[in-house]
């Protein structure tokens, strides 16, 4: 075995560290602010100091962007919004730090051995669940076997059966043996699957535990309310304590209340209602800039795309998705709806990643040219074009419907509830031709892999490529960055010549508060589309 800094063997420092990720900092900010520092996934600015002693104490008032239908770690934790909730009651095995690098967490060490098959796992002693049950191997190998039953129908099945059930080494040390190398396993236990619930407690609920979640984290769930709120009360066992050793979580509990218009959660915390709310609509960021309230905006590689249902007609025809992405006017999207505040994305990484393509370009706007495409096809395109029931989707769904009119196509909108619509996609019944989505962020390179590869847990669009999925396999084979590089950018090539999604600009996200009441917002959590741990969030007296 090798072992590096944070307990991390190095193997992973030359693959996922790689991307390490100098991501685009100022791109998506907006003009009264720019952002100048980055992390792993994201680049991250605060519009107020947070440095003050942490106090004790009082109920937290978050206002969500969505609502959230489950809980379980073992699905469709998509959303900020589950994440800022499944942080605060979950621990997961690995973390990252403030400068954004993979950090242990749950796990007390992460080695993995020279050929990338054997990963080892030791346990941080004396962690419970709030139900009592105790944090061990036996846990870990529970929560993998239950991703991995094909009754569960998780999202994350076909990663875990790549990982392979783990073995209890001991009562602390799990280990993994891999059917081949893999580099990405590090940023798997530091994404949704690394969210670690109670085996007594999924054991006792069965498929109702999403709705009677209990994990390790600095909180309990006290009251869920699917689609509505969500309360959590401080637990006071928590095994984790801050740098001054002060026990965590500093608050007695928080209040999660969903919102889903940005307008209404930036009045709301105008009035007082609630201290803290997260929002992905620029706009709302500049406003709350302008009332004076502090701002922590996050940027990375995630982008709001269009999916494109390969198995549907007509989106099943090449031809008819490469004529709608050539139709599809980024820039008046980001002028109609941003205040050209963000950047234009035609890739799936951020451009000053590594791993961003230049020669990889998705068909940038040129209505000729997607009038020719549709001539060529030679028969009526109908499409029903969804998204999320949101005035700021409304407004961008608008703006598709007109450019993709004005090359022939017949458009029909659609919007559902955005925790609905979420769980809906992600239960791959494929019901829909062309939908609006947010991508997560890519961290580690192989991420990817789970929206294009063939038959994949994210791959929402259904689009499968054999040659695309032996260059990712191979990209994930081996921690080489120059090997891992060719792979990609080969890949990346494919796709974007076959446009299974029309990814349309880059994400801005923004965690909004009082800074009169409010401090101790920490660095926001890579992966999890600027959610925070708001164990470390306090209220001031």
């Amino acid at each position: 075995m090798k072992k590096a800094r944070s307990g991390f063997s190095k193997g992973l420092i030359a693959g996922a560290i790689a991307l390490s990720f100098g991501l685009f900092a100022a791109a998506c900010s907006d003009d009264s602010s720019t952002d100048t520092s980055t992390t792993a996934s994201e680049s991250t600015e605060t519009t107020a100091p947070v440095e003050e002693t942490p106090q004790m104490g009082g109920t937290l008032n978050v206002g969500l962007e969505s609502a959230i239908s489950t809980l379980d770690p073992i699905a469709a934790l998509a959303q900020p919004a589950d994440h800022d909730v499944a942080l605060s009651i979950y621990d997961k095995l690995v973390s990252f730090d403030d400068e954004g690098n993979f950090a242990p967490y749950l796990a007390k060490s992460v080695t993995a051995s020279d050929d990338l098959i054997t990963w080892t796992v030791v346990l941080n002693e004396g962690v419970t669940f709030h139900d009592g049950t105790p944090l061990n191997a036996d846990a870990i190998v529970a929560h993998w076997a239950r991703m991995i039953d094909p009754a569960s129908k998780s999202n994350w099945a076909n990663t875990a059966k790549e990982h392979g059930l783990p073995v209890a080494q001991d009562d602390l040390t799990v280990v993994w043996t891999m059917a081949k190398p893999y580099v990405a396993f590090i940023n798997d236990i530091a994404g949704t699957m690394g969210y670690i619930p109670s085996p007594t407690a999924v054991a006792a609920d069965g498929a109702n535990f999403g709705l009677n979640p209990v994990g390790s984290g600095p909180f309990m769930v006290e009251t869920f309310e699917a689609g509505g709120r969500v309360v959590v009360k401080k637990n006071p066992n928590y095994w984790k304590t801050d740098d001054a050793g002060n026990t965590l979580p500093y608050l007695d509990g928080i209040n999660f209340l969903p919102i889903p218009d940005s307008a209404e959660r930036l009045q709301a915390l105008s009035a007082g209602d609630i201290d803290l709310m997260q929002t992905a609509d620029t706009s709302t960021v500049v406003a709350a800039e302008e009332k004076n309230f502090a701002v922590q905006k996050v940027s990375g590689s995630s982008s709001t795309v269009i999916f494109f249902n390969t198995k549907a007609e007509p989106t099943n025809d090449v031809r008819v998705r490469q004529a709608l992405a050539y139709a599809t006017n980024r820039q008046e999207m980001n002028d109609v709806g941003y205040k050209s505040a963000r950047q234009i994305s035609l890739s799936a990484f951020a451009p000053s990643s590594p791993y961003f393509n230049p020669d990889a370009q998705q068909p940038a706007y040129d209505p000729a040219k997607a009038k020719a495409l549709l001539e060529e096809y030679g028969k009526p395109v109908n499409i029903v074009l969804e998204c999320i029931s949101t005035p700021e989707a409304d407004l961008l769904l608008q703006v598709v419907k007109e450019n993709w009119e004005a090359v022939g196509v017949t458009v029909t909108l659609k919007t559902q509830e955005q925790g609905a619509y979420v769980a809906r996609m992600f239960s791959k019944k494929g019901d829909y031709q062309a939908a609006c989505f947010r991508t997560g962020q890519f961290i580690e390179p192989d991420q990817w892999r789970s929206t294009v590869g063939t038959d994949e847990s994210s791959n929402l669009t259904f689009y499968s490529n054999a040659e695309v999925d032996a260059l990712l396999a191979e990209g994930a084979s081996t921690a080489d960055f120059e090997t891992r590089k060719a792979a990609y950018f080969a890949a990346a090539k494919i796709v974007a010549e076959e446009v299974p999604a029309v990814t349309t600009l880059y994400d801005l996200f923004g965690n909004i508060y009082n800074g009169d009441k409010v401090a101790g917002l920490p660095t926001p959590e890579g992966n999890a589309l600027g959610a925070i741990k708001l164990a470390y969030v306090f209220i001031k007296s």
